[in-house]
């Protein structure tokens, strides 16, 4: 997931122009998301900017 979540970032604002909204949805709890989210920025070189939600 990590990877895909990082490619989902970098192309993010393909989905901006076209008015979609993107989020993941996860069973780990909220945080180990921040933990991941780091880990996502650092190996993937990107800045994930949309929710991650906890189920």
């Amino acid at each position: 997931c990590t990877t895909e979540l990082g490619y989902m970032s970098k192309i993010k604002p393909e989905f901006d122009k076209r008015n979609v909204k993107i989020l993941a949805i996860s069973v780990d709890p909220v945080d180990s998301h921040k933990g991941w989210v780091g880990d996502i920025n650092e190996t993937q070189n990107t800045t994930v900017n949309f929710p991650i939600i906890a189920d």
